[in-house]
Formats: structure tokens, C-alpha cells, sequence
């Protein structure tokens, strides 16, 4: 029932996966024997009074989209008029150019809005990944697209953004370019740590990654890989090398663009603060605050941080007055950080005696871990067996209390400060509560706990709770 020039967009339409804009159907469909630019919006019309395009409008923004049924429908026809391959190439190249214009509301720490932007074609990002990298169609338009996508653990689950980063790492070869290659293994070296997996293993990523990103001679690539790496020797407490590192990272300091030197910043006044040097620490989350625009993630990170550093020193409410304040920021954006805050606020008011006020976070906080995944699953099972044990409830803490143990040790990782914190008054409570002998036993039996069940275990902990 459609004549050729609908025929034709209606096939070539079925390439975008959650919808498209004018603009984007222009770009992608145009070709010989479709409609061109100024036809498009006439031919789209059409399709959409035959009910085989659905048009949402959102203010003065308008998106269009296929139903599911008809989507399959079209694209056989597209594989049947031999156009697949043509179409969804130009569909990764649009948003491979998509996903790079986003740059200057990154660069100007615009979180939400690029956030909001990106989120209305996460679906089509993800076909265009699928297409080049994992069909492996066209890998180098691929490491272009990803190599361009900061913060991705912002946008998509950890586990998700590091199945493309190592999907990507494995497309590398001789021809590929050397910034490229830095910045898909620098996130590949975030991602395995949000994703939890070993240390030793992170330690051997960030250094392939140091060694890329030198060969590029860019300031801010080695600035950030050197960073990771620093990081990566805190997290394992050798913190003289860690310091070098940083300071190597931060040699230049007028070269580096502000992301940069948050990032780098940052990490080192973590190690100052797991250090016990306060007085620096101080000195780089404050000149941190400065640099970040109001309510960035970067600024929220700075004040999460700041609250560390207050809860170190012995300032519990300024500590949670900081964390809050972050916690808001990482809200609005629906950040996977606001599991790392939600568990750090849990800590501070049980520190308060406010077991309330800790019971609302965990719960908060261990709801987010199992639907989204994180790096602090070990900090968060630990603060439940604190609360556990401040209920009284010995034998669920000393259970959660190995399972968290087990995990630093497989990760070869030691705590920072508030988890440390933490831990020491778990032990303490617990040693009130059992000899020795079967303190080392319950333990044990944590230690042997599957990650799904210390979840349940820390779940159940809410149920039998009162205030």
C-alpha cells in the first residue's frame, strides 16, 4: 500500500533502535532512490498517518519511533532490499559524530543535560556498539565512539560499559590510533574496579595503559593514566608509590584540562587522607571544590570526599552535613556513586548513634548494589554488619563480617578510612560477643558465603530491625 519513497524510508527507519529525530532520519536514510532533505518530513508525515510511525513530542522536541512488531517487519524488508550493511553503517557514523559533539557539555561538567541527551539515544549508542565492535562491522568507527564516551559508568551499568571497553580493547591492532587506545584502557581500568574485580589485575591494565598513553605525548591522557595508576597502589597501601605517581601525573599542571585535574587531584588526596597527612588532604578537596561548577558530579565527588576527611578528623555532623550535599547531587543524576555515599552516610550515623538514620541508607544503599552492581559491595555488606551488631544481631554480623573480609582479600585491597572506621568497631563488638574460637569459625562460614547470599543475609538484617 505505500509507494516507493515510502517504501523505502519505512525500511531504512527500522535501523534506529528507540526512536530517531528529523535530523537523525535525514542523515541515516537519505540515499539514491529515497527520499532526499527536503522530502523527508513529507514522506515521514505519510508513514505517520498510516500509523506505521509514532511521533512523541516532549516541549518543542519531537522523537519518532516504530512498534516493536512493525520494527521486525521493517527491518526483513531492509535485509531483503540488500541495505543493511549501507544503512546501519550510517547509523553508527551519526552517532559515533553524535556522542563526540557531546564533549563541550562534558568539558563543561553539564552533567545532566548531557546526561538527558545522551539517555534519549542510549538505544541507539548501543546498536551502533553492537554493530561495530561486537559484530565486529566496523571496529575502528567503534574505538572512535567509545573513545569519545567520558564517564560511561554514568550512563550505563558498570558491568555493561566494561563489556563494550574490553569488547573494544580486543578490536586494537597496529593501525589503531594511540589516544584511542589510552582512553579505552584507561576506562577499562575504572570499570574493572566498579565491577570488583582483582587488584593485581587493574594494576596490569593501568600499566598497558601508562605505556599507551605516553606513546601519544598528549598531557592529559598520560596525566589521567598515571592517576588510575596511583590509584590502583593506594588501593594496595604502597604509598610512596603512589605519591610518585601522582606527582608525575600532576608535573604540568597548566596543560591539564579541569577534568583532569580533578581526577587526578582527587585520587591523591584520598591517598593523603588514607596517609593520615589531613592537613594536605584538606588542602586538595578544598582547592577541589573550587575548581568543580555547583552541582557537577565532579563537585559532589569533592564534597563526598570532604566528608571523609571531616569524619577522619573527628567532625561526624560536618562529615554528614558534606555527605547529604553530595548525596543530592548524585541524586538528580542518578548516579552509580550514590551507592559509595548512601553506605559512607550509613557509617557516619551509626558513628552519631542514629541507627535510623543508618538503617534508611543501607537499605537505600544495598536496593542500588543489586540493581545496578558497583565497586563497594564489600564497604556496604561491612556497614551492614555493623549495624547488625549495634542491633545485637552477633551471629548475621560475624557472617557478613567474613564475606567482607574474603572480599578485600580477593581483591587484594585494603579499606580507607571510613570502612577501616568501620571495621575496627565491628571487630570490637564482636569480640565482646564471642570467643575467639568461634568469632574465627562464624567468620569463616562468611568468608564461604556466595555474593547472592550475602545479600540476602544483609536484606534480612532489615526485616528483623526495629529502631
Amino acid at each position: 500500500m505505500l509507494d516507493e519513497r515510502e517504501r523505502a524510508l519505512f525500511r531504512r527507519l527500522a535501523i534506529f533502535a528507540g526512536g530517531w529525530t528529523l535530523q537523525a532520519a535525514i542523515e541515516v536514510c537519505c540515499e539514491e532512490g529515497g527520499p532526499d532533505e527536503w522530502e523527508m518530513l513529507d514522506v515521514l508525515t505519510s508513514l505517520l498517518d498510516k500509523s506505521l510511525v509514532v511521533v512523541d513530542t516532549l516541549g518543542a522536541e519531537q522523537r519518532f519511533r516504530m512498534l516493536v512488531s512493525i520494527r521486525e517487519y521493517a527491518l526483513e524488508r531492509l535485509g531483503e532490499a540488500g541495505e543493511a550493511e549501507r544503512t546501519a553503517e550510517k547509523h553508527a557514523r551519526f552517532f559515533a559524530a553524535f556522542v563526540e559533539a557531546l564533549a563541550p557539555l562534558v568539558l563543561a561538567l553539564e552533567d545532566v543535560e548531557w546526561k538527558r541527551e545522551f539517555g534519549a539515544e542510549l538505544d541507539n549508542v548501543r546498536a551502533a556498539i553492537e554493530w561495530t565492535i561486537i559484530g565486529r562491522h566496523d571496529p575502528a568507527l567503534g574505538l572512535a565512539l567509545l573513545a569519545a564516551l567520558e564517564w560511561p559508568e554514568l550512563v550505563v551499568t558498570p558491568q555493561e560499559a566494561l563489556g563494550w571497553f574490553e569488547a573494544a580493547a580486543a578490536c586494537v591492532d597496529a593501525e589503531t590510533d594511540a589516544i584511542m587506545h589510552s582512553r579505552i584502557l584507561r576506562h577499562c581500568v575504572l570499570l574493572e574496579w566498579l565491577e570488583g574485580r582483582p587488584l593485581g589485575q587493574l594494576e596490569q591494565t593501568a600499566l598497558n595503559a601508562v605505556e599507551v598513553a605516553r606513546k601519544t605525548g598528549d598531557a592529559n591522557e598520560i596525566a589521567r593514566a598515571l592517576a588510575n595508576l596511583g590509584a590502583c597502589y593506594r588501593s594496595a597501601a604502597r604509598f610512596e608509590e603512589a605519591d610518585r605517581t601522582f606527582a608525575a601525573a600532576y608535573e604540568t599542571p597548566h596543560l591539564l584540562t579541569r577534568i583532569t585535574a580533578n581526577a587526578v587531584l582527587r585520587l591523591w588526596a584520598v591517598t593523603d587522607l588514607q596517609r593520615q597527612n589531613v592537613e594536605r588532604a584538606r588542602q586538595r578537596f578544598s582547592q577541589l571544590v573550587g575548581l568543580e561548577r555547583p552541582a557537577s558530579e565532579a563537585h559532589a565527588s569533592a564534597l563526598l570526599n570532604l566528608g571523609e576527611l571531616e569524619f577522619a578528623v573527628g567532625n561526624t555532623e560536618a562529615a554528614r552535613d558534606s555527605a547529604r550535599r553530595a548525596k543530592e547531587t548524585y541524586e538528580r543524576s542518578n548516579s552509580v556513586y550514590l551507592v559509595l555515599v548512601l553506605s559512607n552516610l550509613a557509617a557516619y550515623a551509626l558513628a552519631a548513634g542514629d541507627i535510623a538514620d543508618a538503617r534508611t541508607h543501607l537499605r537505600e544503599a544495598l536496593t542500588l548494589l543489586r540493581s545496578a552492581g558497583a565497586g563497594w559491595l564489600a564497604a556496604v555488606v561491612e556497614n551492614h554488619a555493623l549495624f547488625a551488631a549495634t542491633l545485637g544481631e552477633h551471629e548475621r554480623a560475624a557472617l557478613l563480617a567474613g564475606f567482607g573480609d574474603a572480599q578485600y582479600a580477593s581483591r587484594g585491597e585494603v579499606r580507607q578510612h571510613t570502612e577501616n572506621w568501620g571495621y575496627e568497631r565491628l571487630r570490637t563488638l564482636l569480640a565482646n560477643a564471642y570467643a575467639a574460637e568461634e568469632l574465627a569459625r562464624q567468620m569463616g562460614a562468611g568468608a564461604r558465603l556466595t555474593e547472592e547470599q550475602a545479600l540476602e543475609l544483609a536484606a534480612a538484617i532489615h526485616e528483623l530491625a526495629t529502631p
